[in-house]
């Protein structure tokens, strides 16, 4: 027994020496992608996530590709609700999975968006996680303004993850909406995240319709997951050919 005592408390060492060594000098990687869409001809996708009406349990609503966008073609919205609120979901064809991509540090989201005609139409930043909807915490835009209106954008996740909101309740003209339990994760235990707009209209007066448009939509994603660098898994090496060489000369 005491003639592989040195032997054992060698390899004991030399494998303290390299796993430490080894976490030391892990690194953390950084990824990034990104998504636009200036055509919308494939891949989007709509649905009805918020409806409240006091006298019916539907809405009208169409989507298609037109053109007179900013520029080329764009996704043409319409929608008519009676008395009451609706909210739509489009969601890209662009998403991303924490739990397998990487945890989100960043998070870019922009678009052009227009109401046609005289009616408003709201346009936010909505994703969707988990079967549950959540709606970006800068505020509801009801839009009137003729012509195409400037880019829109998402700060700093890290900054702003609280204010996501699931999308529970109608919210009018003042903004003011209620939020549901569900929350937003953009860490590596996420499940998979789905970008798109949501657009929405309300009314107090019957068969309220209201159109508009979503033009030049963008994600960028930036990433990060703790991988060792490829010293360490040399080093992790070297220190099992320490271990043998201790053995041989032992044996020897």
């Amino acid at each position: 027994m005491k003639t592989y005592l040195p032997v054992v408390r060698a390899m004991m060492r030399t494998a303290a020496i390299a796993a430490i060594m080894s976490i030391a000098i892990s690194t953390t990687s950084r990824a990034q992608a990104t998504y636009f869409d200036g055509d919308f001809a494939t891949g989007w996708t709509r649905d009805l996530v918020v409806h409240h009406s006091c006298c019916d349990t539907g809405d009208a609503y169409t989507t298609s590709q037109a053109p007179g966008g900013n520029a080329g073609a764009y996704r043409h919205v319409y929608n008519l609700v009676y008395y009451g609120y609706s909210g739509n979901a489009h969601l890209s064809p662009f998403s991303w999975n924490p739990s397998t991509q990487g945890a989100v540090t960043n998070l870019a989201v922009s678009y052009d968006y227009r109401s046609i005609g005289s009616a408003d139409m709201a346009f936010l930043t909505v994703v969707r996680q988990s079967g549950k909807y959540f709606v970006s915490p800068d505020a509801s835009d009801y839009n009137i303004a003729s012509g195409w209106q400037g880019w829109r954008h998402m700060g700093n996740v890290s900054e702003s993850l609280s204010g996501w909101c699931e999308i529970y309740a109608a919210f009018g003209h003042n903004g003011n909406y209620n939020c549901g339990g569900a929350t937003l994760n953009f860490s590596a235990t996420g499940g998979l995240i789905e970008f798109g707009v949501e657009s929405a209209n309300s009314g107090s007066q019957s068969f309220y319709s209201a159109e508009g448009g979503i033009d030049n939509f963008s994600v960028t994603v930036t990433s990060v997951t703790a991988t060792p660098e490829p010293a360490s898994v040399l080093l992790l090496g070297t220190g099992l050919l320490g271990v043998l060489a201790a053995a041989r000369r032992r044996r020897v």
